[in-house]
């Protein structure tokens, strides 16, 4: 699992580096970044909304089948089953962008963390050895 969130954060090194070499500004770069996954997420959150717009016109019907066989669940499943293939509903579509959200984070977070490996593309390490200086720089 921690292979391909390295993947994933190489992936969106590369991007994330030229949008700060493109930008030249750390701030500007991350905004760049967000703006560029939200392109990506776009197509996804479409399919998400014609989904529940479904979800939304069947809802009487939904509502109708359960009065209808109060009490048989299995006569309700059956029936629900059949008006969500009769009307090209997934009611697992809702998942996809929240498990592509995550996967993204997951990226964005390695990419966050190491920003030495993936933004600036120094060796290993740099940032660590700043951070060790400024810990023991005596304060003035």
């Amino acid at each position: 699992m921690n292979s391909i969130i390295n993947l994933i954060g190489d992936v969106l090194g590369w991007l994330m580096y030229f949008s700060y070499h493109f930008l030249q500004d750390y701030f500007w770069a991350i905004l760049f970044f967000t703006f560029l996954t939200k392109i990506v997420l776009f197509p996804v959150s479409l399919m998400v909304q014609k989904n529940s717009i479904k979800m939304v016109k069947m809802q009487p019907e939904i509502n109708f089948i359960k009065a209808k066989y109060f009490g048989n669940s299995e006569k309700i499943s059956e029936e629900q089953y059949e008006l969500y293939k009769r009307e090209h509903y997934q009611p697992l579509a809702d998942l996809i962008p929240l498990i592509l959200q995550l996967i993204l984070l997951m990226g964005v977070i390695n990419v966050i963390n190491d920003p030495a490996k993936h933004i600036f593309r120094s060796g290993a390490g740099t940032l660590d050895t700043w951070h060790w200086a400024w810990i023991y720089l005596p304060y003035r």
